[in-house]
């Protein structure tokens, strides 16, 4: 159940981010969808993270919110790369040069 709640989450998450940025359309903040789903921020918090597998309700509402199909959700969803900053990979820090 855990792996499935993973899944959907990163499957919620693209749809409301990369899918829709590839369409050139805005992206759609957590605050924004919660309160077109009508659910709460905590709950969709939670859905995107993998800690809860919504109920088909839920499912609706989103799919409904995002203007996808209910279908779009079985797909799973693309790699993507980390665009986070951060510490560099060991191995990987650039040289220093005088």
């Amino acid at each position: 159940m855990a792996e499935l709640a993973n899944q959907f989450g990163a499957r919620l998450k693209h749809l409301r981010t990369e899918a829709r940025r590839a369409a050139g359309q805005q992206v759609i903040t957590q605050v924004e969808l919660a309160k077109s789903a009508k659910i709460s921020l905590a709950t969709l918090r939670d859905v995107e993270q993998g800690r809860y597998l919504p109920n088909w309700a839920i499912v609706i509402d989103l799919a409904a919110a995002l203007g996808v199909d209910c279908t779009a959700f079985q797909i799973a969803p693309a790699p993507v790369e980390s665009t986070c900053r951060g510490r560099p990979a060991k191995g990987k820090v650039a040289k220093r040069t005088k």
